[in-house]
């Protein structure tokens, strides 16, 4: 899969489960190129936050909160997307490489307690 960002199509790695009534499960990873200068995580989730605070793709923010992992920032990010679907998502800058664990749910049918231990079970072994 390609993501489309500023510095054009970058390849991304998705890996995803998906359980009944509707739920998804999935974990992304994509590595920048240099170009595309993200070494400064605040900006970078700062640019993230202004994307989804701005209703782009249909997408409103509900909530957003700094977390790390070993040291690596990150940002819990929690959106309602078009189509009726609640996203809970994890996503972690480490150097050119972001990692991002989602779960996807029918709004209205969310479980917020299966969303969070999901992306909070998300880890990157340490090299």
């Amino acid at each position: 899969m390609n993501m489309d960002t500023p510095v054009g199509p970058i390849p991304a790695s998705v890996f995803t489960a998906k359980a009944s009534r509707g739920y998804a499960f999935a974990v992304m990873h994509c590595s920048y190129p240099p170009e595309a200068n993200v070494s400064d995580p605040k900006q970078y989730f700062a640019k993230m936050l202004k994307g989804l605070s701005g209703g782009a793709g249909g997408v409103r923010l509900v909530s957003s909160a700094e977390v790390s992992l070993h040291g690596i920032p990150g940002r819990e990010l929690v959106y309602e997307k078009s189509g009726g679907w609640l996203v809970t998502s994890r996503v972690y800058l480490m150097g050119s490489n972001c990692y991002h664990a989602f779960a996807i749910m029918p709004k209205g049918r969310e479980c917020m307690q299966h969303a969070r231990e999901f992306v909070e079970s998300f880890d990157l072994k340490q090299q």
